[in-house]
């Protein structure tokens, strides 16, 4: 009866720690997160190209990285790519971020981006 007692007691008394779901928004409010954090998160990464991999993640990754992306084809059938390609930006430009912005005004004028 005792044991049975307790078993019935531990089910029933509530945890009075927060929950993931209410501290989450919390913690990531207080660092300046933005609410929309996870949907931007999830946009960027399957953008990512292998020049950010090596960038941002890993210097030696290769272009069999697993890193699912989509395919700015547009005339393909291929929507989305197993591996972040390599681009080939123009390493002239100081910072990723002005090689980025290269890559896409440099195509611009390519049908198959505009679909």
């Amino acid at each position: 009866l005792l044991v049975l007692s307790v078993l019935i007691l531990s089910i029933t008394t509530t945890d009075s720690r927060p929950t993931a779901d209410a501290e989450c928004p919390i913690l990531m409010r207080d660092a300046g997160l933005s609410e929309d954090f996870a949907g931007l998160v999830a946009h960027r990464v399957h953008s990512l190209t292998l020049e950010d991999l090596r960038y941002y993640f890993k210097e030696g990754a290769t272009e069999d990285n697993g890193v699912p992306t989509v395919n700015y084809n547009l005339s393909s059938s291929v929507r989305v790519l197993p591996n972040a390609p390599l681009y080939g930006y123009d390493t002239s430009f100081a910072t990723i971020g002005l090689q980025h912005l290269d890559m896409v005004n440099s195509s611009l004028e390519i049908s198959q981006w505009t679909g």
